[in-house]
């Protein structure tokens, strides 16, 4: 759907902020869900990962990818393929859209910001799609996929009896990165590639 078509009744045109801003949130909250998950994938309590995780602050995709790919035990990213790949680049790409909207310094084609807030509306419920086949080891030999994370404790959590502490947890995420990516607003033709997902409702 063109962001030209969207237009209230008295035919102003439709500003994608919002919805986008709230569907970006929607993520970053996921973001520390799947941390959460995948530690308690390798036997730490789901209140000790909150409790470590939330100290870390972690507020870009690159601290995210850099914990989750220190949890897998292998650099996940570079695994990813098909829709996979293409769903982590569109995060990557739109946490620059994001950027720009939140603090303000550029404008964005709002036609930009309108696929960013549809990728997002769709990737966050069918996160599975892109993070689902990282495999979390457990003890040699043992390991679990994510899967969809909204979904995916405590059926399967239940039965990882606890080997990882806070402590342990927090000193495998010694030193995690904190840099936010750094590079051009994405074009409209980069935005075209984010609809990865079935047609769904904007």
């Amino acid at each position: 759907m063109r962001c030209a078509d969207l237009a209230d009744k008295e035919g102003e045109a439709f500003d994608p902020f919002a919805p986008f801003a709230l569907r970006w949130i929607a993520w970053e909250a996921l973001r520390t869900r799947m941390l959460v998950v995948a530690a308690r994938l390798r036997g730490c309590r789901m209140e000790d990962a909150y409790r470590v995780i939330g100290a870390l602050r972690i507020s870009s995709n690159n601290a995210f990818a850099d914990c989750l790919g220190r949890l897998a035990g292998y650099k996940w990213r570079a695994k990813l393929r098909g829709e996979a790949a293409k769903g982590w680049l569109a995060f990557r790409q739109i946490e620059i859209v994001r950027h720009r909207l939140f603090h303000g310094y550029k404008t964005v084609n709002p036609a930009i910001t309108s696929a960013a807030s549809r990728f997002l509306s769709r990737a966050v419920p069918n996160n599975e799609m892109i993070f689902g086949e990282i495999s979390i080891e457990y003890v040699e030999g043992v390991s679990n996929q994510i899967g969809n994370a909204l979904k995916r404790y405590p059926s399967a959590g239940k039965k990882i009896p606890i080997i990882m502490s806070a402590a342990d947890l927090q000193n495998l995420f010694a030193d995690t990165s904190i840099s936010e990516a750094k590079s051009k607003l994405p074009s409209l033709k980069d935005a075209e590639l984010w609809d990865i997902f079935d047609t769904s409702p904007f």
